[in-house]
């Protein structure tokens, strides 16, 4: 069911799972969140927000833009990256401690002390990245701890009373850099503008903190300034980097999203790639492992898509495809997916479904797809189902049951759906 809204405030009802009847007019869905009617001269569009069933269900949308995450890294990566940048800081007061030992100066014991806590964080992110994933919120909290480690080091010069060591530091300020930098690897451009706000906003509270606690220019008290005098034109030098730094992860960030899309789309179905479906079909597993969860895969083949190009040519052959894979999304669920995976074969797959639901649905679509035919060529296809862990609870294993059950249907005379390894052929074909 769906709840509605139209776009001229009239009352919308329902009508089943796939329509909505709207002044007694049974209204076709044309994509998952704008529908149209077929009569009206301007098409009334009426926006429609899929209930929950079950599990949360998400749009494509977001689907995608959680596939960009996985495809550009995700925060396990960006925690393994973390992991070795500190690892090389962490060097830098080291190497100065064991040259200068046993004299320790306040700056290369804060510097160790630091850098170990950081190197700590760093290895308790990279051990519960794999269990948390690509969350919003966690993407949000590392990217914040990163900066906050920096400032926390800052802080710690100030309560050893050496504030040109923190308003001054020649090592440790340009953390916030590469922190502000490593934004740029996660599509989410809140998480840059935030962390580039939470990073100015603390190191200018340090400044203020020192300007006011402090004579930082006293000869008296903080002579020969081995870290030179405080200059205020500095500081807000060094604020306009941080902000530019920003600046650049925003842009790194969006040109990475607009290349990932590319990248995870079909150019003329407008399907998510072969790429992506590996990516969804990996997440999708092991969610389905975790919370012991139904997931289901199946795999379309347009049957004689062959004969259709021969016969009426390769633009209808491609007219062919587009319209099963819009049929298919019109037909499918928010949360389900639809990939293209070879020339002529479609992969779908439908989290918290089970086989019998799922292959209820693909009859519905594969019989609205034989209601289109191309000029004298029926258009039809065939499926092989799998599902999630009855059939295999590993990718590769998946695909190769869907495959062989495909290729059953398809051998089987086409124009039918298989989702066992010893299909029961009759009734023959769908919607005969």
């Amino acid at each position: 069911m769906y709840s509605a809204n139209c776009s001229n405030g009239l009352t919308v009802g329902h009508y089943g799972p796939d329509y909505v009847l709207y002044n007694r007019k049974v209204l076709n869905r044309e994509s998952a969140t704008v529908w149209k009617t077929q009569t009206a001269p301007e098409n009334i569009i009426i926006k429609v927000r899929p209930v929950p069933h079950g599990a949360p269900m998400t749009t494509e949308a977001v689907q995608h833009d959680r596939l960009i995450a996985l495809a550009v890294g995700g925060e396990r990566t960006i925690a393994r990256m973390r992991l070795v940048v500190i690892l090389f800081i962490f060097m830098i007061p080291l190497f100065q401690a064991l040259r200068r030992h046993p004299i320790l100066d306040a700056e290369i014991l804060i510097g160790l002390g630091a850098t170990s806590l950081a190197l700590a964080i760093a290895l308790t992110i990279l051990v519960v990245a794999p269990r948390i994933g690509n969350r919003t919120w966690f993407s949000y909290l590392t990217s914040l701890t990163d900066v906050t480690l920096v400032t926390g080091a800052l802080v710690a010069f100030l309560v050893l009373s050496a504030p040109h060591s923190a308003v001054n530091s020649k090592v440790v300020w340009e953390i916030y850099l590469l922190a502000i930098g490593a934004t740029a690897l996660r599509p989410r451009h809140g998480i840059v503008i935030i962390t580039t706000l939470a990073a100015i906003a603390e190191y200018l509270s340090i400044v203020l903190y020192a300007s006011l606690h402090w004579n930082l220019n006293d000869p008296a008290l903080f002579s020969p300034f081995p870290y030179g005098m405080f200059d205020w034109g500095t500081q807000i030098g060094r604020m306009a980097l941080m902000a530019s730094a920003g600046l650049l992860a925003i842009v790194l960030a969006r040109r990475t999203t607009h290349l990932a899309r590319l990248a995870g789309r079909d150019a003329l179905t407008g399907a998510s790639s072969r790429t992506f479906f590996q990516l969804r079909l990996h997440e999708e597993i092991q969610r389905a492992q975790r919370y012991r969860r139904p997931l289901v895969l199946a795999l379309l083949d347009v049957d004689n898509l062959k004969q259709i190009n021969d016969r009426l040519g390769h633009e209808l052959g491609d007219v062919a495809l587009v319209r099963v894979v819009e049929t298919l999304r019109n037909g499918l669920r928010a949360s389900d997916g639809v990939f293209r995976y070879g020339g002529d074969e479609i992969a779908v797959l439908m989290p918290e479904s089970t086989q019998a639901e799922a292959e209820k649905r693909l009859k519905r679509i594969a019989t609205r797809i034989r209601s289109q035919p191309l000029e004298d060529l029926p258009l039809t296809v065939s499926v092989g189902v799998a599902n999630c862990p009855h059939d295999a609870n590993v990718g590769d294993s998946l695909l190769r049951v869907a495959d062989r059950r495909l290729y059953a249907a398809k051998r089987g005379g086409r124009n039918r759906i298989v989702g066992t390894e010893e299909p029961d052929w009759t009734p023959a074909g769908i919607g005969r």
